[in-house]
């Protein structure tokens, strides 16, 4: 996909003769209208990519090192961004002064290139083109769509879906939502990612409050294991009330503009700038309440038997989120836990029997 994104970009722009005379325009607009313009612009950005943020714990959970995360989306990711971004709009002014319209997606230009250039030559490429682009598409939606809906869905009803079951059963669902319907215009689709946004932004800030502010980063593994109430997130039946009402408040603010989209004569101006920029507004809000909340009713940050334990700044990431009396998990737990599993040395073919093998296993702290 990258070869063929690159490569269409290529050919756009030796089809327009080069990269410049832009030809949009002059614009006018008011000081308070230049900065809802930018917030605009970063919102519809970042709504694109924000189930990348909110998801990356169901994928960055495989990694065994902070750093196996941390670089590889800072260079795999940002850059490769922005450059789609440049891609994008230098493509489309290129193919404006070759073909004389303004085409807003993919598959516009390649009908476009089709009609202007029709010929053996054309045909290959933009089969190439589309196959890449299709291939990338399936890609992208395994990795950033399905695996995080089938992880939540596994964990709610274990009994009825497994992580494979929940995959197929989003691909039906994805029907349901009609989404070429917000693809059928640009400024529909930027709708719908400035509605979409609203209600991820609160989700990440209130994450972000929650290890930062609230637990000063430390995650007790163990208690993310049990149903028990005395695991630290039980809260009141395995529900954080006053976290999913911080949720809920969050995206009211950005409901009039989302009305003013659809009936642009319903409310102000005011309530579209806060609208398009609802992902910056709720994130930042849903930040703020949380960590009011989480102030004032102070949750248990770790399992009964453990209050009096240091709450210093991520104080159990040096422990594996264990502490020295948890039960290891699937080969993780406290540094140098001891794990002893007695072994019938008979059932590995020793005919005589001699006793019992004492198997120990030591835990790595890098682990």
């Amino acid at each position: 996909m990258p070869i063929a994104a690159t490569g269409l970009f290529v050919y756009s722009i030796c089809k327009g003769h080069g990269v410049g005379d832009w030809d949009i325009g002059p614009v006018n607009l008011r000081s308070s209208t230049v900065g809802n313009t930018w917030i605009s612009i970063i919102n519809s950005i970042v709504g694109n990519i924000s189930p990348m943020i909110v998801n990356q714990p169901d994928v960055s959970r495989y990694a065994n090192d902070r750093k196996h995360v941390v670089i590889p989306q800072a260079l795999g990711f940002i850059p490769p961004k922005i450059c789609i971004l440049l891609f994008g709009m230098i493509s489309t002014v290129c193919l404006k002064r070759a073909y004389g319209e303004t085409y807003w997606n993919v598959w516009d230009i390649l009908n476009a290139i089709l009609d202007n250039e029709w010929g053996p030559a054309a045909r290959v490429l933009i089969w190439f083109v589309s196959i890449s682009f299709a291939i990338g598409s399936i890609g992208l939606n395994i990795f950033a769509n399905t695996i995080p809906f089938a992880a939540d869905l596994a964990s709610l009803l274990p009994e009825y879906f497994t992580i494979i079951r929940a995959q197929v059963f989003v691909g039906l669902l994805a029907w349901a939502v009609v989404p070429w319907r917000f693809l059928s215009s640009a400024q529909k689709f930027l709708t719908f990612l400035s509605s979409y946004s609203m209600f991820v932004g609160p989700i990440l800030g209130g994450m972000l409050a929650d290890y930062y502010v609230v637990r000063r980063g430390n995650i007790h593994v163990p208690s993310l294991y049990t149903k028990s109430s005395s695991g630290a997130y039980h809260f009141y039946k395995g529900c954080n009330i006053w976290a999913i009402l911080c949720w809920v408040a969050c995206p009211v603010i950005a409901i009039p503009g989302l009305i003013r989209a659809y009936h642009p004569n319903v409310s102000t101006q005011t309530a579209t700038d806060i609208y398009n920029g609802s992902w910056i507004y709720t994130l930042l809000m849903c930040f703020t309440l949380h960590s009011v909340c989480g102030l004032y009713f102070k949750p248990k940050l770790y399992s009964d038997g453990h209050e009096t334990s240091p709450k210093t700044w991520e104080y159990l990431g040096e422990f594996n989120g264990f502490f020295e009396d948890d039960v290891p998990i699937n080969g993780v737990g406290y540094p140098g836990t001891v794990e002893r599993d007695y072994e019938d040395k008979s059932s590995s073919g020793d005919e005589k029997g001699d006793g019992d093998v004492l198997v120990v296993e030591v835990f790595d702290s890098k682990v």
